[in-house]
């Protein structure tokens, strides 16, 4: 990485500069989408590395133009910001092998479209939901204490565990007085076995033995990694099974456990209690006692269920064991002592038992659950540590499908590379919908002579010339780019410089000539590959000197064997007696019954076009009943 931008960064996001340096270092670009930022300043870094490896092959603005219109379309496809940002490594390049190998790319992308193509929006929303990936979570566990009493685990693991919860280090028994208020403590030990046997005596407290795991100590540091991203792990493995992702592991086991709250359960105790006492209350009312016996038991505080017969006792008996049974199956703890009956039959709950047990429940919920994460933190650790390089595939696969989409909607092929020259058949503008194709070759892509490296394009308004001059400005940009072209049978030979060079729009301008004249002017030399674009240049000064300029760039540029050059003009007459390159045509074929032009958009290869003029002015006549018409034709037909 170059020393000055480093040194903006760090200027600029001090904070973050370590963090941002190891990401660049390590070149996990993606993971810059998850620093606390703004996202401006996100794709501005990502955007800034990527262009640093690419070479600058566009000498004019029109060039560099019609590059973003191909980014752009091919940005259209893609789902996130950052497989956006990834399309700059598809910038143009001058190497060879290194544009083979995108085109390699290319097909297995094209490839990876097809297979998905009838599910590709359901794909898209998978991708859009992994991209909301957090690769950390700020939630505290403030009711959970962690102690050591093992001094080299403490300080191996101190830091990172105090992000999450409140760590300390036993070291007499005062320290185990102070946590006692936990709601959880998990206890690492030491050597001191006094420490062991106070720590057991707290029913909140769990002992980890041996030399536990960071999984083992605080297994929420992937838990609440798997909860938050519960949505981005579960559209990852639906779309593994669309398209397989070779970084992602096997699913990790997703058994949820639910907290029950005790409020919950406490009703269903108090519906126990009413349960069993109203079956006794049966029982008595059965045994039909006499008012004697009743106010006897009232005296003397017998209790009715003694005097009942042997049979109604076992009944109610059995009742009991099974209200009891329900009730700790519910509680999870014994409930001997929690119903007690009174002398007449009226059962009621121990609200101080009740108090004891529901302190044994929660500690026993919590004490489950934090075994459960251990298992479910076991078993997803391998998914969280790969979650970074499986979101990077995802990320890359984004852009795969947007560039075989691209690809399959456009109809585009590879093209061949060829030493030198631009040739190719059913060639079609990317701007144009329902392109009439055209094939058209310069320089010596086909064989054919050096003389060939400059064309003079001549024809009719709105014939086409302007269209495959973007045509073959795209075709050199996708190729080199490493993706397929809009056109067949296409070879193209590697530039190092292209120039486009627009019709001038405005009036007649004396800084746009200069300008003009200096662009041209440093096109001096023959050391780098070059494709020239000149779209009616003649249009930025007056027509009586426009030939003379035209003539001395193209003087100026056959000398130069390694520049190719396309000039689109309408003034190929003029031009043709006095300069000795290619001149090709588009030609107005005549008028259809609608009285419109009819172009024939494929050039007549060396061939200067017909004037149109003449077909203009007949379809005039024919169209108008006006003189001035009449008589304008009937002279230029006469001539």
């Amino acid at each position: 990485m170059v020393e000055n931008f480093l040194q903006k960064i760090e200027e600029s996001y001090p904070q973050h500069f370590t963090q941002i340096k190891t990401i660049l270092e390590n070149e996990n670009y993606h993971l810059l989408l998850n620093l606390d930022i703004e996202d401006d300043s996100k794709i501005k870094i990502i955007r800034t590395i990527f262009s640093k490896n690419y070479v600058n092959i566009f000498r004019t603005r029109k060039a560099r133009e019609l590059q973003m219109q191909i980014i752009n379309k091919i940005k259209s496809y893609i789902t996130t910001d950052y497989a956006k940002e990834l399309i700059l490594k598809f910038f143009p390049t001058t190497n060879i092998d290194e544009i083979k190998k995108r085109q390699n790319i290319s097909e297995i992308a094209s490839n990876n479209y097809k297979s998905v193509k009838d599910s590709i929006e359901l794909v898209r929303t998978f991708i859009k939901n992994i991209s909301n990936v957090k690769y950390s979570s700020l939630k505290r566990r403030n009711g959970v204490v962690i102690a050591f009493a093992d001094d080299s685990l403490y300080s191996d693991m101190k830091n990172i565990l105090s992000k999450k919860f409140y760590i300390t280090f036993i070291e007499s028994e005062h320290d185990i007085m102070s946590i006692d208020h936990y709601e959880q403590i998990r206890f690492i030990p030491g050597k001191n076995d006094s420490f062991n046997s106070l720590i057991e005596q707290l029913p909140q407290a769990t002992t980890l033995l041996g030399t536990p795991s960071l999984e083992d100590v605080a297994p929420e540091f992937i838990t609440d990694l798997v909860e938050e991203n519960k949505l981005v792990i579960d559209s990852l493995y639906s779309l593994d099974s669309l398209i397989k992702l070779k970084s992602l592991p096997d699913k990790p086991s997703s058994t949820v456990l639910t907290k029950q709250k005790f409020s919950e359960i406490e009703p269903l105790i108090y519906s126990l209690a009413k349960e069993l006492e109203k079956l006794i209350q049966s029982q008595i009312s059965k045994a039909a006692f006499s008012g004697n016996t009743l106010m006897g038991v009232i005296s003397n505080k017998k209790s009715l269920i003694d005097l009942l017969d042997v049979s109604s006792q076992e009944i109610i008996r059995s009742k009991k064991q099974e209200i009891m049974k329900s009730a700790s199956d519910i509680l999870g703890s014994g409930t001997s002592e929690l119903f007690s009956v009174d002398y007449i039959g009226n059962v009621s709950v121990d609200e101080s038992q009740l108090d004891l047990i529901k302190q044994q429940f929660l500690i026993s919920q919590e004490q489950n659950f934090t075994k459960h994460k251990q298992l479910t933190a076991l078993s997803a650790k391998e998914l969280i540590e790969n979650l970074p390089f499986v979101v990077e595939e995802v990320y890359g696969l984004d852009l795969f499908l947007a560039i075989g989409n691209f690809i399959f909607d456009y109809d585009l092929e590879r093209p061949f590379i060829s030493e030198k020259g631009l040739s190719f058949v059913y060639g079609r503008n990317l701007n144009i919908t329902n392109a009439v194709p055209v094939e058209y070759y310069i320089g010596t892509a086909h064989g054919n002579s050096n003389t060939d490296n400059i064309t003079v394009l001549t024809g009719a308004n709105s014939g086409g010339k302007t269209t495959l001059l973007e045509l073959l400005a795209q075709v050199q940009l996708l190729t080199q780019m490493g993706l397929f072209v809009p056109a067949k049978q296409a070879r193209v030979g590697i530039i190092e410089e292209l120039y486009y060079f627009s019709k001038n729009k405005g009036s007649l301008n004396a800084g746009a000539f200069e300008t003009l004249l200096k662009q041209f002017a440093e096109i001096n030399n023959d050391n780098s590959p070059r494709l020239v674009l000149a779209d009616e240049i003649e249009s930025v000064t007056e027509p009586s000197v426009a030939t003379k300029i035209i003539e001395g760039i193209i003087d100026h540029l056959s000398v130069q064997q390694r520049t190719m050059m396309v000039l689109v003009t309408h003034m190929g007459n003029e031009l043709s007696p006095s300069i000795n390159c290619r001149f090709d045509g588009i030609e107005a074929k005549g008028l259809d019954n609608d009285l419109n032009l009819v172009v024939d958009r494929n050039p007549i290869i060396g061939r200067l076009a017909r004037s149109t003029p003449q077909l203009i002015v007949e379809r005039l006549a024919r169209k108008e009943s006006n003189i001035f018409y009449s008589n304008l034709h009937r002279s230029m037909t006469l001539n």
